[in-house]
């Protein structure tokens, strides 16, 4: 090879010295690596080869002849090729032998007409040239000298690895942002609920973030464009905006990110829709100002639409209002019912005749969130002061003459039996409209009564406020029984009966009408 005359060349036979070991460069250029070496087993750049073989001070040779002993050997993350129109790392003038010139170079002279090429997929391949050293974020490939000074090192050029020359050519591997999608980004196929959504990611690139887009389209309407906020600026930034959603309504949205390379990238296309709320409850039964005496009622209402088709459930809001004061205490709200009626299972504590009512409405949830409440209802529990007598007859029997003595603690005969079939707790008065003696005028000890807990039914009634020890029986009106329950299983209290027939009683049958009355009282 002939050998031309160079500033800056240093003497052949350092050459020698090198032609034993490679050159092996690692830089952070944006995963790229290049050195020269006698084999290449990467993507080969260029062929050198000086007058002694060597790689130092040397001519260039095209790839796509490749005789020359030496290669610049380039590898990536990304695949490389020598494919040209995107990055023109050198022109030469010759495809073997030649000189080389800088890939950007526009004169003045000659602008040499062979392309030395670097593509890569994904990125792009991107070269500078610098005096003394490259920059961080590049790779030194080689470094260039010119013979004369007006070549400024951009032309007419010898080649050598990095260390030769004084002009650099550092280049990099440029690829596309990486865009990755952050919380509260509605996810993949999703329902969403707020009638709100916010787009928010990441973006990390080799060079500066330029601008994020969001592609969004609502339901059937076209797709529209709009530029996000950008949080941050170089090459790590993030980017946010906020859409406003409407009830069953199917999004889709994308966002896209260019670098001021002009390199695109997207996060990827989603998909979410906007949750439909069920439809208003109706209510169907009771009917608004309804009284009732059943303190455990039944609640209806309508199975409203639900445009998703979803599984509803129910919320039931019972309030207790009192025109004098406060009853928050009985206020209720009852949730995941899945059908569209409820019964209480818990009675209602207050009664009408003390001031009280309540006020009820329903909502439909569907899984993700609740549509509006109905229009409310009132209701009303009015107390129902009811007994009734489930032995309503003592039979002393026959030929008891002066003196005898009975009475039906030892159930012979059996006592009166009282039961509460009311709805609330009541006090129970005793009176008789005559009193079964002729012998005797008036209230006495030959005939008496007192109340006792039923045996199946202990603590049906305040025992201590009522009468338990023996008394007189009156035609005047007595309370006997203190706060008689009203529940099932504890509902009922026995009034037993003393008789002594009196001295002088004259033969035939006696008989007595004892009055049981009961009401309500409160509390």
């Amino acid at each position: 090879m002939k050998s031309s005359s160079y500033a800056n060349v240093k003497p052949l036979i350092i050459s020698l010295f090198l032609i034993i070991m490679s050159s092996y460069f690692v830089s952070a250029a944006g995963n790229l690596d290049c050195f020269f070496n006698q084999t290449c087993s990467y993507t080969p750049v260029i062929y050198v080869k000086n007058d002694t073989g060597g790689y130092w001070n040397a001519h260039a040779q095209n790839v796509s002849v490749g005789t020359y002993p030496y290669v610049l050997c380039c590898d990536s993350n990304s695949t490389l090729s020598n494919v040209c129109g995107e990055g023109v790392f050198l022109r030469l003038n010759a495809t073997t032998n030649s000189h080389v010139q800088r890939g950007d170079y526009s004169g003045p002279g000659i602008i040499y007409g062979i392309d030395v090429c670097i593509s890569a997929d994904p990125g792009y391949f991107n070269c500078t040239y610098v005096d003394d050293s490259c920059p961080s974020d590049r790779e030194c490939l080689a470094s260039m000298a010119s013979a004369y000074p007006s070549e400024n090192n951009d032309t007419n050029a010898h080649i050598g690895p990095c260390i030769e020359y004084k002009r650099k050519i550092c280049c990099r591997v440029i690829s596309e942002p990486t865009v990755s999608y952050e919380d509260p980004t509605p996810g993949n196929n999703t329902r969403q609920t707020g009638n709100s959504a916010t787009i928010n990611v990441s973006v990390s690139g080799y060079v500066d973030i330029d601008t994020c887009i969001l592609e969004w389209k609502e339901g059937t309407n076209p797709k529209q464009n709009e530029t996000m906020e950008k949080i941050g600026s170089g090459v790590n930034v993030t980017c946010n905006i906020t859409k406003t959603t409407l009830d069953g309504t199917n999004y889709t949205f994308n966002v896209y990110v260019n670098d001021t390379a002009g390199n695109l990238a997207q996060a990827g296309e989603r998909q979410f829709r906007e949750n439909a709320k069920p439809d208003k409850v109706i209510l169907s039964s009771p009917p608004d100002g309804n009284h009732t005496t059943d303190r455990t009622p039944t609640f209806e209402w309508n199975i409203p639409n639900d445009a998703d088709s979803d599984t509803l459930n129910y919320t039931l809001k019972i309030d207790c209002i009192y025109e004098y004061g406060d009853c928050t205490d009985d206020d209720r709200t009852i949730t995941d019912i899945t059908t569209n009626s409820y019964t209480l299972t818990q009675e209602l504590k207050y009664f009408g005749d003390d001031g009280y009512y309540y006020n009820w409405s329903v909502r439909a949830g569907d899984g993700y969130e609740f549509g509006e409440w109905s229009d409310e209802r009132n209701l009303t529990i009015d107390a129902s002061a009811s007994i009734k007598l489930v032995n309503a007859t003592v039979d002393f029997g026959e030929n008891r003459i002066p003196g005898y003595e009975d009475d039906t603690t030892d159930n012979d005969p059996n006592p009166f039996v009282l039961e509460n079939d009311g709805n609330c707790v009541v006090n129970v008065n005793l009176s008789a409209s005559d009193l079964l003696w002729d012998a005797v005028s008036g209230a006495s000890d030959y005939f008496k009564y007192k109340v006792d807990w039923y045996s199946q039914e202990m603590d049906s009634f305040n025992y201590s406020g009522s009468q338990t020890a023996w008394d007189q029986i009156s035609t005047q009106t007595k309370k006997i029984i203190d706060r008689l329950n009203y529940t099932d299983t504890n509902d009922t209290a026995e009034t037993d009966i003393y008789i002594l027939v009196p001295p002088g009683e004259p033969p035939g049958s006696k008989s007595a009408n004892i009055v049981f009355t009961g009401w309500y009282v409160g509390g």
